[in-house]
């Protein structure tokens, strides 16, 4: 399974203008396939989100307070086209778990809902 190169190939067609429609993509992944910060970033410009920002993150991702859910990191990306989104790495006991939220999208109060 190739799953981390593809996310990776997603995001870089993403910050070229491919699917500009997307405001939130969600990949899970079984723990043979590692979705790692450095394969699905790989060659891509990020930025580390800061400390608050991060916990802002992990109160609206971790919605149902799972003790097994755990964000490992979240960096910002730049579209070519000056789009902004949030990369966002979890990891569960058996899963990893990387998010795409373009924009403002974390702010959206139906998708703090979902």
């Amino acid at each position: 399974m190739e799953s981390p190169k593809y996310l990776n190939r997603f995001i870089k067609l993403w910050m070229n203008g491919i699917s500009r429609r997307v405001k939130y993509l969600v990949v899970i992944s079984s723990e043979e396939v590692v979705l790692s910060e450095d394969s699905v970033l790989k060659g891509v410009r990020n930025s580390e989100v800061g400390y608050e920002e991060r916990n802002r993150i992990w109160m609206i991702s971790n919605k149902f307070d799972s003790p097994g859910f755990q964000l490992t990191g979240a960096y910002n990306i730049s579209s070519n086209d000056g789009r902004q989104a949030t990369v966002v790495f979890k990891t569960t006991r058996d899963d990893s778990i990387v998010e795409l939220i373009v924009g403002d999208f974390l702010d959206d109060n139906e998708f703090r809902l979902r």
